[in-house]
């Protein structure tokens, strides 16, 4: 992922829209930042960050202002944990992305 970015990329990729804001207001204010950041490096990589590292830190700064929240916060979230997995689960049922299932699905037969 790109490592620098100036005001008008941050705004474009890194900003939270309204239904996006409201999503997180389900969840307990310490973690509004870590599931804005997997949700935004979601939408502009299509894959979820492994860990804090893969952020870069000025759209981590950048999210972080947006909720009025602590960076330094973010180091206790687990990425690869229960939470994280939820989370994940959550952006992908609100892009819309289900789990493929082969019930239902007709199989092909070679004649």
């Amino acid at each position: 992922m790109k490592r620098i970015w100036d005001i008008d990329e941050l705004t474009e990729h890194w900003s939270l829209r309204f239904d996006e804001t409201r999503l997180l207001k389900t969840k307990p204010a310490r973690n509004h930042l870590p599931f804005a950041v997997q949700l935004k490096f979601y939408q502009n990589t299509g894959r979820f960050p492994s860990t804090i590292n893969e952020i870069p830190e000025t759209p981590l700064h950048y999210l972080a202002d947006q909720l009025e929240a602590d960076v330094s916060e973010i180091h206790d979230y687990e990425w690869s944990g229960r939470t994280g997995a939820r989370h994940r689960r959550e952006i992908l049922n609100f892009h819309g992305i289900r789990r493929v299932s082969a019930i239902g699905i007709p199989l092909r037969t070679h004649r």
